[in-house]
């Protein structure tokens, strides 16, 4: 009898070579946002390992959604979310990115205050500015605007 786990399946449009899922970490590999060779290192030694799907994460969405994690804010960052999905890619492994925003749990650089629902701390122990209206509805279209820039930049799904 075949193992389930290293069978073909398929979700939505997507076909995985098996059912291998290695979930996203935070690796402190970034700088300034930035993907860089060792986190690229990293990330294709795993997908040459035999997983089907690889998530990184997490990517901020705006400038106030987390510190020095990987830059999804920006299309500056393409070339290196381009390089960091192609690198997945290119051992039949799909790439994915998880997006997100840490709200009152933020660390940001100093002066520069969190926004979240409520003026409740989070795990910075900053006090966050609660977001207007008007914010939580940049904060969704940040989202949206986030998830096209990793479908661009190669990334065969994204998690919110």
């Amino acid at each position: 009898m075949e193992d389930i786990l290293f069978t073909q399946v398929t979700i939505n449009k997507l076909t995985l070579k098996n059912r291998i899922y290695m979930l996203p970490m935070w690796l402190g590999f970034c700088e300034n946002y930035e993907i860089g060779r060792k986190m690229i290192d990293f990330y294709e030694e795993r997908a040459k390992g035999g997983a089907a799907m690889i998530a990184a994460g997490f990517a901020t969405v705006n400038e106030l959604a987390q510190g020095p994690v990987i830059g999804g804010h920006d299309d500056r960052f393409l070339p290196g979310l381009s390089a960091f999905a192609g690198a997945i890619k290119r051992h039949d492994c799909a790439a994915v990115m998880q997006i997100n925003h840490a709200g009152a749990n933020a660390f940001l650089p100093d002066g520069i205050k969190p926004v979240s629902a409520s003026n409740v701390p989070g795990m910075s122990k900053v006090v966050p500015e609660p977001l207007t209206l008007e914010g939580i509805r940049q904060t969704i279209a940040d989202f949206g605007e986030t998830a096209d820039r990793m479908k661009r930049a190669g990334f065969d799904a994204v998690e919110i």
